[in-house]
């Protein structure tokens, strides 16, 4: 059982990545996404297998080069898709980050696994 936790963990974190990859380069492109990732690794030390860990730090790049609105409709649109994926209802909600939402998924799966 315990296997079975740390593997679904590992897709939960693989398909937050993913789906964060591809909302970046549909809505900015492949330029400002290979450069995300650039900046990521060599000025915060962060790999891209770190991402889903450290979406603050990701979150934090993104504010310098855009603004609010820019970075909101990023975290929601990814958390919608990250929902979707799952299966889950999305509960939209002004004030919630991209962590928070991941968090609130994981739980949810959580107790549907247990």
């Amino acid at each position: 059982m315990q296997e079975l936790q740390a593997h679904d963990s590992k897709n939960f974190n693989e398909e937050i990545k993913a789906v964060l990859d591809d909302t970046i380069f549909r809505l900015l492109g492949r330029e400002v996404l290979e450069s995300l990732t650039k900046i990521l690794r060599y000025q915060y030390d962060v790999t891209p297998d770190e991402v889903p860990y450290r979406l603050e730090t990701v979150f934090h790049v993104l504010y310098d080069a855009l603004d609010e609105p820019g970075v909101q409709t990023i975290q929601m649109l990814t958390a919608k898709r990250l929902y979707e994926k799952f299966g889950l209802v999305f509960p939209y909600l002004d004030n919630l980050s991209l962590e928070d939402y991941v968090k609130q998924a994981k739980e949810t799966l959580a107790r549907l696994l247990s």
